[in-house]
């Protein structure tokens, strides 16, 4: 469940992270004027905006502002600027003064899709997308971002949808079948994990992403305890931290517990070792009969995630062996607690997604992730619940 409480901020960064829009963007922004900038400043505006260069977007706004009749497209080119610095709420009030007709509909459309899902207005952000790809059906930014509204509302169908959709336009893309797998490994389907993961390695081209996925697909493969299957395909991977302590997870369980620990020691050395890592460590050091060092690591782990209830259940058996009762049963009810959070949080998003309307059921998942403590996820949840409050009717309160 760590995953699924992980999944948010994970998946907006990966859908997030294309700017594909942009070429389109400003090839409507100059292509039906004749009056365009030089050839080498339209084409260095392209890649400004592709790589939401704020800089370089900032020189063409000077270049067009001496006329009159670009002031549409100078106003879409502000309210850009802004949502590139992380405006969203100055963006907006750039695009409310365009009236979406004509060539600049679109990218107005779009960009007002994206600066709305910011500022946590996910139905009118998907009102403009939907519109958007009534004009484009095949507009990738719009796809990624509808995917990203859908997963932020519950509706893991939608959002599977728009994925798919990304995959269609653009087969060469990896990103959309990785962010499958997550949803996919997240709702325990396995199988269909392992294939979108298999596909996003199949496409995945930097040595970085291709680690990502290597990683994601040996998750899955321990999931489903198959550690040899787990081991190799993190051997495709350079040594790092979550490799090395990923293997060492692996090796644990073959039965071989001082390669484990020696892979662990390696880890230390290349960078923060994963949550995973570190409770292994905990048990390696109750395997030896040092609770109390287990629990120095273990306490560790918890300061910084409170909603792990394996660690909970690992401090309680490392205090059982200090013989302190107290300590042994008050972190075994509370790993019983978190676990139970976790399997109403889960059986929550199954409801949520099959009833997208239910504000209730979101707000009853924002309340679960304050019991986690996991904030940001319960954040997410209420900015769902106001939406789908607002689609509904009702009146909105703070909580």
């Amino acid at each position: 469940m760590q995953r699924v409480a992980n999944f948010a901020t994970k998946s907006t960064a990966v859908l997030l992270a294309s700017a594909t829009t942009a070429v389109a963007f400003l090839w409507m922004l100059f292509g039906h004027s004749t009056d365009l900038p030089s050839a080498n400043s339209f084409a260095d505006t392209i890649k400004a905006v592709d790589e939401r260069d704020v800089r370089l977007v900032e020189d063409t706004i000077n270049q067009l502002k001496s006329d009159p009749l670009r002031e549409p497209e100078l106003t879409m080119l502000r309210g850009a600027r802004s949502l590139f610095r992380d405006r969203p709420d100055l963006a907006l009030k750039q695009f409310a003064k365009v009236t979406p007709t004509g060539p600049i509909r679109l990218p107005v459309l779009i960009l007002a899709g994206e600066a709305l899902y910011r500022v946590g207005q996910l139905p009118e952000a998907e009102n403009c997308l939907q519109q958007a790809l009534v004009d484009a059906p095949d507009n990738i930014s719009a796809q990624r971002w509808l995917a990203t509204v859908y997963y932020d509302l519950g509706r893991m169908d939608r959002a599977l949808f728009h994925l798919n959709e990304v995959s269609r336009i653009e087969p060469r893309d990896f990103r959309p079948h990785r962010m499958r797998g997550v949803i996919y490994n997240d709702f325990r389907e396995y199988d269909l994990a392992l294939k979108a993961f298999q596909q996003a390695a199949d496409l995945a081209v930097l040595p970085s992403d291709q680690m990502q996925v290597f990683v994601s697909l040996a998750s899955v493969y321990i999931a489903r305890k198959e550690f040899q299957n787990a081991m190799r395909e993190l051997d495709r991977c350079p040594d790092s931290a979550i490799v090395l302590a990923t293997k060492a997870e692996c090796w644990w369980n073959l039965g071989d517990p001082g390669q484990a620990e020696a892979l662990l020691s390696q880890a230390k050395g290349l960078g923060t070792v994963p949550a995973a890592g570190r409770r292994l460590q905990g048990r390696i050091l109750m395997e030896k009969q040092k609770p109390a060092e287990a629990i120095a690591v273990l306490q560790k782990v918890r300061s910084d995630d409170p909603s792990d209830d394996e660690c909970e259940y690992l401090l309680a058996m490392s205090y059982r062996l200090l013989k302190d009762n107290a300590k042994y049963n008050e972190h075994l009810q509370q790993s019983e607690k978190l676990k139970a959070l976790k399997l109403e949080l889960t059986s929550l998003s199954q409801i949520a997604m099959d009833q997208p309307s239910n504000w209730q059921v979101r707000e009853r998942m924002a309340e679960v992730c304050d019991q986690l403590g996991l904030p940001q996820m319960a954040k997410l949840w209420r900015t769902a619940a106001a939406a789908c409050m607002r689609n509904s009717g009702h009146e909105i309160t703070n909580p």
